[in-house]
């Protein structure tokens, strides 16, 4: 559980009713919500992950939610990034990112980072957050979130997608794993972007909506947080099943390999680390 010392935080009357359906869930009730107001989250990518998971956790009445990007709206970004629009290509990500959220809930506070995430800037940003979301889509960034959220103890976040697929976990959280514990720097990784692979908008969407789910827990001290494996989902045919794996192999990707997943973290001396990609 996050933020436990709650009793200086208030909600106003209009909170009150923003809030009212979230509020009667036993798990959540006023001191939840005046957790999730207390939370600082930092999103690192405004894209296909980010956007629908900055846009929940806004709703859900986060307090402060930093935005790290870089990049301008550009057409095939609409397929999957929810927060933008055909008439605002070319403008800044996180500006418009930002215009849109506050009509969602002028309540909680945006604040922006308009640059690339690097060694210089890095720990001056990172420290003032609670729980840091890897929204970005290649490995070098995944690599350095995962260094920089050891060094300052933070919670990471952590998702990756691909066509109908998404994997989701959280490191660096009560046992230490850490991503880079799962996927090696020394090994060959095919970088999993977009322009490569394609990916269906929805799959993007349901990712970035688990990351708030479980940032969200973990603020609340609430469920079982997915901080002891790898949850991977393919919705193309979609099965309840879930099944341990002690290593990946490069069925991970094929049309037969089409269940819900889970790679129990206990396993991870056992990982064929030349033998995956993602």
């Amino acid at each position: 559980m996050l933020n436990p010392n709650i009793h200086k935080i208030k909600l106003t009357k209009k909170e009150f009713q923003i809030y009212n359906k979230q509020l009667i869930v036993p798990q959540i009730g006023i001191n939840g919500q005046k957790r999730l107001k207390k939370a600082k989250i930092l999103v690192i990518g405004a894209g296909g992950l980010g956007c629908p998971c900055m846009t929940y956790l806004i709703s859900a009445g986060i307090g402060y939610i930093g935005i790290i990007d870089y990049d301008n709206i550009s057409i095939s970004n609409l397929n999957r990034q929810i927060l933008y629009d055909i008439n605002h290509i070319k403008t800044s990500k996180i500006a418009y990112a930002k215009k849109k959220l506050s009509l969602i809930n002028p309540y909680c506070k945006i604040i922006l980072h308009p640059y690339k995430l690097n060694n210089l800037n890095a720990f001056e940003i990172i420290q003032y957050y609670d729980i840091i979301i890897d929204a970005t889509d290649n490995f070098k960034a995944r690599y350095d979130i995962d260094n920089y959220c050891y060094l300052l103890h933070k919670i990471h976040v952590y998702s990756a997608v691909q066509q109908f697929e998404s994997q989701i976990s959280i490191f660096n959280y009560r046992n230490n794993i850490r991503y880079s514990n799962l996927y090696k720097k020394d090994i060959n990784l095919i970088d999993n972007s977009c322009n490569r692979y394609g990916i269906l908008g929805i799959i993007t969407g349901s990712a970035g909506i688990l990351q708030a789910t479980e940032s969200i827990k973990i603020i609340m001290g609430i469920g079982k947080v997915m901080h002891n494996y790898l949850f991977i989902q393919n919705l193309l045919n979609i099965s309840v099943k879930k099944r341990i794996k002690s290593y990946i192999t490069k069925q991970y990707y094929s049309d037969s390999y089409n269940n819900n997943k889970i790679l129990n973290f206990n396993s991870l001396t056992q990982l064929k680390q030349n033998n995956y990609i993602i």
